[in-house]
């Protein structure tokens, strides 16, 4: 993704408000970590300025705000950055309320999708729910393609049983590019691989615990 610079805002009032936000949240201490003591005794640190520059991606979905803030204690300077980000694309628990359009495919799969205008997410699974829960993945996926530092969720848990009786286990972090994202035991005794797409695809679920 390619981002272009967008002048400094010219509003003093935007400016005064980092200031403010990032003193809040940064306080003396990160600034006195980095300086030593004076006399026995640390110096209170000072803000002497703040600079925002905004980030603006080509299809203007993505704005990325950073802020310099400089901290000064008698001759000595440090400076922090504070980097947030927001775009135009719906958090995925947005879709999350909104009622799919479903839609019967030749192969006797559902197509579910969910609009939230102008965005709109596409699930396929061998039913209804699955299709949306697949959907749902998909608007997880593109909200990370937005914002890289979002961590999305696996829709199984780690380890679990499915109604059929079979075991799914995740697989580590380290071999998931090699073997996907689950491991399982098919019905030949053989064990097998599948990421969340397939087994959304496949509507695979854990099986629901009878009450005592």
């Amino acid at each position: 993704m390619q981002y272009s610079e967008r002048p400094e805002d010219e509003s003093s009032s935007r400016e005064e408000r980092a200031r403010t936000a990032i003193a809040l949240r940064l306080g003396p201490v990160p600034c006195h970590m980095n300086f030593p003591r004076s006399g026995g005794a640390r110096e209170r640190p000072r803000i002497a300025g703040v600079r925002t520059i905004g980030l603006t991606d080509q299809a203007g979905l993505v704005e990325r705000t950073q802020t310099a803030l400089v901290c000064k204690i008698g001759q000595k300077t440090t400076v922090m950055l504070e980097t947030t980000e927001r775009s135009a694309y719906p958090v995925p628990g947005d879709f999350k309320v909104m009622r799919p359009e479903y839609e019967d495919l030749e192969d006797g799969t559902f197509e579910a999708s969910i609009t939230i205008t102008p965005f709109r997410v596409v699930g396929v699974s061998s039913t209804k729910a699955g299709a949306r829960r697949a959907a749902l993945y998909e608007a997880e996926k593109t909200y990370r393609n937005y914002h890289p530092s979002y961590r999305i969720e696996s829709p199984f848990p780690d380890e679990f049983t499915d109604p059929d009786g079979v075991r799914w286990k995740r697989i580590a972090q380290s071999k998931r590019d090699e073997f996907g994202d689950y491991s399982f035991v098919d019905a030949d005794g053989e064990e097998d691989y599948a990421d969340i797409e397939q087994m959304l695809l496949w509507d695979i679920r854990p099986a629901v615990k009878d009450d005592d």
